[in-house]
């Protein structure tokens, strides 16, 4: 194998790794003209990600086995809607015959534009909480032109909303159970993710009596991944808003209290005040949210760390990439629901 072909192939892994190597570098050549040097990205767990230098430029090349070609047309879509209502994206290269998704054996090949930039890591600054938040805004506001437009909704019509504590209980108990058949735990994780699966059991009624007391939230079309790494800033600067391939109709207070109270934000220093600055700039961008929407923000984002055992699952079901990475991202997860735990229990 070229040399090319060798760090994809090593990438995708598994049988025929050979194969879908050669026919992702030769599609590349055919469909985009673009060869040269490539370099693997620690770009998501869902994809896999490359640097492509071809010379006169760099290219983010994506390579996804877990999605559509109809699916990665539509996130070019709405990444130029974004682009259109000021929102900074990295824009999607077309392919010879217009398409932005070329299929391989399987996997979807797509390319865009290369911006210099690291993912959002805390400390978070003010600087950063405001972009993120008038982005965010910007999208929203955007994306509220969509079909089916923006309306009101209860845990009559959003399942998101209901509250299931079988479910829940069911769902923290089979993840317990992953870790004690496939845990080993040379560094002490097993214990670590157990007792944080164990606390979660007592959030149990905080959990009930905030997803009960909720008033209707707006659903309309968001990012769906509106967190960390998909925001690349350049020091202060907000460089690009990536990665729309899981936009799908969902509620704004989910997407805004995501990241307002996610981990980089919730426990930066002064994450309180970095919180309302990113609530802040987000209303002043999109005055359309209504005052439910931006106030049960943070009980959204306590709802969805509390109930989700992502990444615990994925570490233990062996289908996460970069192992450390998920063992970090768990405790962070873990330690910002306690914190938003803390906040809204007392008044739940």
């Amino acid at each position: 194998m070229h040399g090319a072909e060798q760090v994809v192939a090593e990438a995708l892994g598994g049988a025929g790794a050979e194969v879908r190597a050669r026919g992702v570098v030769s599609a590349l050549a055919r469909e985009y003209g673009l060869t040269g040097s490539w370099t693997r990205v620690p770009a998501g767990e869902q994809s896999v990600a490359f640097g492509l230098d071809g010379g006169a430029a760099r290219h983010f090349v994506k390579i996804e086995d877990q999605t559509s070609v109809e699916r990665v047309e539509a996130a070019a879509t709405l990444t130029d809607i974004a682009a259109r209502n000021g929102v900074r994206v990295a824009r999607p290269h077309a392919a010879r015959h217009g398409s932005h998704a070329i299929p391989v054996d399987g996997l979807v090949l797509s390319v865009a534009e290369w911006l210099p930039g690291q993912t959002l890591s805390a400390p978070v600054s003010p600087g950063q909480a405001t972009q993120i938040g008038t982005a965010l805004g910007r999208l929203h506001h955007a994306f509220a032109t969509l079909a089916p437009l923006p309306a009101a909704v209860t845990a009559v019509e959003e399942e998101w909303l209901r509250w299931d504590q079988e479910e829940v209980v069911t769902r923290w108990d089979r993840a317990a159970a992953l870790v004690r058949s496939r845990g080993d735990d040379p560094d002490g994780f097993d214990r670590v993710a157990l007792a944080a699966l164990a606390e979660r059991r007592g959030w149990a009624p905080a959990l009930a009596r905030v997803l009960t007391s909720l008033p209707p939230l707006t659903r309309q079309w968001v990012h769906g991944d509106y967190a960390a790494p998909n925001l690349l800033f350049d020091g202060e600067r907000l460089v690009a808003v990536v990665d729309f391939t899981n936009a799908s109709p969902h509620l704004i207070a989910y997407e805004l209290g995501r990241i307002a109270f996610g981990p980089e934000v919730a426990l930066s220093p002064n994450g309180e005040a970095l919180s309302a600055a990113v609530l802040d700039a987000y209303v002043a961008a999109n005055p359309a949210a209504t005052a439910a929407d931006v106030a049960c923000a943070e009980s959204c984002a306590f709802v969805q760390l509390a109930r989700s055992t992502y990444p615990v699952s994925a570490r233990y079901a062996g289908t996460g990439q970069f192992r450390a990475d998920l063992d970090d991202f768990w405790i962070r997860r873990q330690d910002t629901a306690r914190l938003l735990h803390a906040h809204l229990a007392p008044a739940g």
